[in-house]
């Protein structure tokens, strides 16, 4: 639980937010390796402290290390707010998911 690994999840989840949280160990009970990651590395952590058991779920500081943490064929959950294209953060995902799909 909270732990740092290689590509050993099978599914990414962006967006802890209430759902994004509930989701995320929903997912992880059911003995799925979840890796979280949140637009901000206080809420990241703030949840990764948060939990209780031994359930499959870690945290990433950025989406580039949550992608890479993801076993093949990549499946990403997207927990967040629409925002438009031009922000940095809707820039950095498209860039993430291009490199995950190809």
């Amino acid at each position: 639980m909270g732990q740092q690994g290689e590509a050993t999840a099978e599914i990414g989840l962006t967006g802890l937010a209430v759902m994004g949280q509930n989701l995320a160990r929903n997912i992880a009970s059911r003995g799925i390796p979840v890796v979280a990651h949140n637009r901000t590395q206080a809420t990241t952590d703030a949840f990764l402290s948060g939990l209780e058991g031994d359930d499959p779920l870690t945290g990433a500081a950025s989406l580039e290390e949550m992608v890479g943490r993801l076993a093949r064929p990549r499946k990403v959950i997207l927990m967040v707010k629409p925002v438009p294209r031009s922000t940095p953060y809707s820039r950095t995902c498209c860039r993430c998911w291009s490199r995950a799909t190809s």
